[in-house]
């Protein structure tokens, strides 16, 4: 059951990683007409195949799943996951400032979170693999309300990506397996507005202000008012447990600005900034981030 306008992704797969078999798909509508196909992938490892498709019309469609024309066997996954509208159900909601851990398990499984986002919005996104020892490698891809895609980050330990938000919508987080989309994983995602931080604390001119990173993908939100030209200093020394400071600074409008420092302490020099509010962002940029 689908309504006119939804786009879904589709993936199949086959179970085993060895012989010719490599699943197909096609959806029809309620008069038999096809509306789109999920081609044949190579027949190595599990042949993973994906499609993205949009639906012309509302209704009650078909799905037909096929072998390949030598007529080999096999076991096979098929998905279905609507990107425009994210689910109600299984679909956790992201915030201006949010950590979650999850897990994927099985052949081409996801894990799906939404975001409700202003035009404009600037967002920082960071994605831990805990277990290097798994070959497990977690990528989340962000999806807007017409289903296309925009941004993505992928890492086998530590990455970040920022973005920014093209309009107003809810747009679509999918957590998959980039290895050989059979892996199973667990994985911590963080997801930080820049441009306008929800529950930062004011920063003074000269003041110390102490702060704490209770879990791995953590972070102290600060802000800062600047007067135009004022040129400012931002420093972070570690507190406890084996941390890797890391501190950045963003402009009103979500872009990182000045020069990190050089020393035995972490730091940025913004100078002669324009006028306005400046967000602040302190983490721990180990790649095995623990509480400190």
């Amino acid at each position: 059951q689908a309504s006119g306008g939804d786009v879904y992704q589709f993936r199949a797969a086959r179970s085993a990683t060895s012989g010719t078999f490599a699943p197909s798909a096609e959806i029809f509508d309620s008069r038999g007409t096809s509306v789109g196909v999920v081609p044949a992938a190579g027949a190595s490892g599990h042949a993973a195949s994906t499609a993205t498709i949009t639906f012309p019309s509302s209704g009650t469609f078909s799905v037909m799943v096929s072998g390949p024309l030598d007529a080999s066997l096999g076991g096979y996954t098929l998905s279905a996951l609507r990107l425009n509208r994210p689910c109600d159900v299984g679909v956790q909601a992201l915030t201006c400032s949010s950590v979650v851990d999850g897990a994927i398990a099985g052949l081409i499984r996801s894990q799906v979170y939404s975001l409700t986002a202003s035009a404009n919005d600037s967002y920082l996104m960071r994605l831990l693999h805990a277990d290097t020892n798994s070959p497990f490698l977690p990528r989340v891809d962000i999806y807007d309300n017409t289903g296309a895609s925009f941004a993505f980050v992928n890492t086998a330990d530590l990455k970040q990506v920022g973005f920014t938000v093209p309009a107003d919508g809810v747009y679509t987080l999918v957590v998959t397996d980039s290895y050989d989309n059979s892996q199973s994983g667990a994985y911590s995602l963080s997801l930080l507005r820049l441009n306008r931080p929800c529950g930062a604390a004011a920063l003074s001119c000269g003041a110390v202000s102490p702060g704490s990173l209770p879990r791995a993908l953590s972070s102290s939100v600060y802000t800062y008012t600047a007067g135009a030209a004022e040129s400012f200093s931002v420093r972070m020394l570690p507190g406890t447990g084996a941390p890797q400071p890391a501190i950045a600074v963003y402009d009103p409008l979500g872009n990182q600005v000045g020069q990190p420092l050089s020393g035995n302490f972490t730091g940025v020099d913004v100078t002669q900034p324009a006028a306005g509010a400046y967000t602040v962002v302190a983490t721990d940029a180990s790649k095995t981030p623990a509480a400190s």
